[in-house]
């Protein structure tokens, strides 16, 4: 239910950086593909970091649904922020928040809906998943590009947005478990 939405939510919000960010790089930072390239880089090395490490570390000590939260959370701010970066240090920070959040949230999620299925269910369930996924990675991009053309910080401000209300349905989550 609603962690598959979740999961299509968050993989939407990842999306919306394929079409907006190097469109705001490009007009707003003078940066080159080069320079984007680079920044895509470096997120994706901040993900190996905390996938590869730092989840690692806190996988059993902290509970998947804290984990999906505080990535939310970082994932929705660093979002927002991103176009009103006045400096290369400051988008770099941005990104970093973002990344992290993105980062912990997941696998945190994908380990709730993996724990939730039945033994049987496993396979079936994690398909399903993708598939939401899909539909998150389908719509983020087409939802960033158009929201750039009518204002370049708007699908950052409203990919935010739509982060922010899974942060607050998974919060009420938690407090009715």
């Amino acid at each position: 239910g609603v962690f598959f939405v979740s999961v299509m939510v968050l993989t939407f919000g990842q999306s919306t950086l394929y079409g907006a960010f190097p469109l705001f790089c490009e007009s707003v930072l003078n940066y080159s593909p080069r320079d984007v390239g680079l920044l895509f880089m470096y997120m994706g090395f901040v993900g190996v970091i905390v996938q590869g490490v730092i989840i690692r570390r806190l996988s059993g000590r902290v509970p998947d649904r804290a984990l999906f939260q505080t990535g939310t959370l970082l994932m929705f701010s660093g979002m927002a922020l991103i176009p009103f970066a006045a400096s290369k240090t400051g988008l770099l920070f941005f990104l970093t928040v973002m990344s992290v959040g993105a980062s912990l949230n997941m696998p945190a999620v994908q380990s709730i809906i993996s724990k939730s299925a039945g033994v049987n269910r496993v396979g079936s369930t994690m398909g399903q998943m993708q598939a939401f996924a899909g539909l998150g990675r389908m719509s983020g991009p087409v939802w960033g590009g158009f929201f750039y053309g009518l204002n370049f910080r708007l699908p950052f401000i409203l990919t935010a947005s739509v982060l922010a209300c899974l942060f607050l349905v998974t919060f009420k989550l938690q407090k009715r478990t």
